[in-house]
């Protein structure tokens, strides 16, 4: 875990997910995330423009796609290392361009914490990921400020983390990565306890939480007989409640799910 001690420069940790996105940096204290100042620890992977033409990044853009599904863009970690390019804002985005925005508001949330200029990151990608989307990656660090340390599997981190809290506990691991970007079950390293991959295998890109995300909002549909999990081919002035039953359905997942079999969606 990168880390943080007395005066020594931070590195810090970066999760750069699908759907959300984390910071965290080991200290004296042990390993930690980082919150901003809204609390909040995980940042929604999602960039979008103000009326103003103010760029907003996390929680900001994602309630701004909301009521302007077209003045932003999600997902683009799916389309790293591709000629994929987005047009919002009055100009066109790359896939690197707004993972480097995504990275830029990180490494702001840990210079405002830790009360020091950060540079430094290693940064976790999907086992899966080839070569063009690693440097893909590095190049959002770069374009975010940050010299890259190291670009590391997502699943490796995973053992790394179990290995640092049990140090005494000789085992042999197999981690399922059920991020956004990868199916149950698919995406795994097998390490040992001390965090060294042995096996590494290849996952699909459409992950299990949009699979959930688009399930859910498809039912809710269907409950007022109009089965839809997305806005493709929805006219314009129909999309907002499209957008609003996918948010509604994608925060009971993040609320309930995770902890039981079901949970109930209001109807408002």
């Amino acid at each position: 875990m990168p880390s943080a001690h007395g005066d020594h420069m931070a590195i810090i940790g970066i999760d750069l997910g699908t759907t959300n996105s984390l910071v965290a940096v080991m200290d004296d204290s042990g390993p930690r995330t980082l919150a901003n100042e809204l609390g909040e620890h995980l940042t929604p992977s999602v960039v979008a423009m103000a009326e103003d033409g103010t760029l907003l990044v996390g929680r900001a853009a994602k309630d701004r796609m909301v009521v302007a599904p077209d003045s932003g863009r999600a997902f683009f970690k799916r389309d790293m290392g591709t000629p994929t390019t987005y047009k919002f804002g009055g100009r066109t985005w790359t896939p690197t361009e707004c993972s480097a925005a995504v990275l830029r508001e990180l490494k702001r949330v840990a210079e405002v914490t830790l009360g020091q200029t950060v540079d430094r990151a290693v940064i976790t990608v999907p086992a899966y990921f080839h070569d063009s989307q690693r440097q893909a990656t590095l190049e959002a660090g770069k374009i975010a400020g940050f010299q890259v340390e190291r670009i590391l599997n997502e699943p490796t981190a995973a053992a790394l983390a179990f290995g640092h809290t049990h140090r005494d506990h000789e085992a042999t691991l197999m981690v399922f990565d059920l991020g956004g970007s990868s199916p149950p079950g698919i995406e795994s390293d097998i390490s040992d306890r001390r965090g060294y991959p042995k096996i590494g295998e290849a996952a699909d890109d459409e992950g299990s939480s949009v699979i959930t995300d688009r399930t859910t909002t498809a039912a809710c549909h269907a409950g007022y007989g109009t089965p839809r999990s997305t806005t493709a081919g929805v006219p314009p002035e129909s999309r907002r409640g499209v957008c609003q039953v996918r948010t509604t359905a994608r925060s009971a997942r993040q609320r309930c799910l995770h902890r039981s079999c079901a949970c109930r969606i209001e109807d408002r």
